[in-house]
Parts: structure tokens; sequence; C-alpha cells
């Protein structure tokens, strides 16, 4: 299979089919996400009022998304090894939840071919991925009792900055913010071309 076909595949699922197949595909044996460090966290202006709703296959989904120029010349400053950076902050509101999955990262892909159509002929399939997408989490503020990030039923407590990689492609993750405070994050996807893929 190529990333076009892989592509394709995952463009073929329904709306509840990455979280059908999510649980069947994970490895609880693999680790679920990695420390990076502290990192400087960018000034996002009128952060609610950029804030709207998202959809993944027509399902919206339990947070809102902000985009900002900012945000990715930050992202790109931060990490100049990674390319074709995608960058967003998710925020959780109380009482929202995303149900255990994996990051298939299918639309992300599709926008990656857009800008480097030569991608879609390399070797890549679920088992045996032929790039190294990674998923990177920062922490825009402190962790609250109740606020839930579990990767394969490892728990994240962080601090303001705290960096992570996570696995998304391997370890069946979920969120839940049970407390009376929003959850906000960074969620940075992006290709690192010089190294194969982990897993």
């Amino acid at each position: 299979m190529n990333l076009e076909e892989y592509i394709n595949w995952h463009d073929h699922l329904d709306g509840e089919g990455v979280y059908k197949i999510s649980p069947g595909l994970a490895d609880k044996s693999t680790w679920g996400f990695k420390g990076m460090g502290k990192v400087d966290l960018p000034e996002i202006k009128n952060l609610y009022e950029k804030g709207g709703e998202e959809f993944y296959r027509r399902e919206r989904m339990q947070y809102l998304g902000v985009r900002d120029d900012v945000l990715t010349k930050w992202a790109k400053e931060k990490w100049p090894f990674l390319k074709f950076m995608d960058a967003k902050i998710q925020i959780q509101r109380p009482g929202e939840s995303v149900r255990p999955h994996l990051d298939l990262c299918g639309q992300y892909l599709t926008l990656v071919c857009e800008q480097a159509p030569w991608f879609k002929k390399i070797k890549h399939s679920y088992a045996k991925p032929g790039i190294d997408v990674w998923r990177l989490v920062i922490a825009m503020e402190d962790h609250v009792d109740g606020q839930i990030f579990s990767f394969n039923d490892q728990e994240w407590k962080w601090q303001s900055g705290d960096c992570i990689r996570i696995n998304s492609w391997r370890a069946l993750h979920w969120t839940e913010n049970r407390s009376n405070k929003d959850r906000a994050i960074i969620k940075v996807t992006a290709i690192n071309p010089s190294n194969k893929p982990e897993f």
C-alpha cells in the first residue's frame, strides 16, 4: 500500500469508523507519550473570539478549535526540523469528552500530499508507516483535578508549558473534562523527514 491508497482507505471510514476500529488496532504494550521538556508559550490574543466548533466526519468534536498564524509561526520556530507544520489550540470545556481512539491522520496527510504530491507514492500502511508523523501536545495552563488525558491507561498530569510527543498512531487515547475549568492545549502535527517511524 502507498500513502495515496492509505488516504483512500481512511476516507472511506464512516463517522463511527475510527472509533470502531481503534481498539483492535491499538497496541497496549507500546509507549503512550514521551516528555519533550518545557516550551515558552505563544501569545494568542482574543483566544476565545477565534475559537469555533470543530467537526470530524460531520460529528461535532467535544472541544473548540483555534487556529492563528502566530501559532504556526511559533511552532515552526520551536521545531525547525519538522516540516508540513499544522498547529492549533483545543479548548475542552467542562463536561466535554472525546472517546478512546487513534489518530490515523488521514486528513492531515491529505493536506501534506496537496503540498507535496510525490508523497503519494511512499510505501505506507498502518502496520508499516513510511513517514514519521509527529504529534506534540503542549499544555497552556496547569492541570487541575478532573481534567483527564489518558494514553494506553497512563494519565498525563501537566504544568503550563509542558510538552509531550504522543503515540497517536498506536496508543489508544481519550480525554474528558470533569473539572469546572476549561482545559486548553496546543496540538502540533508535523513530519520529521530525516527519521524513519519508531513503530
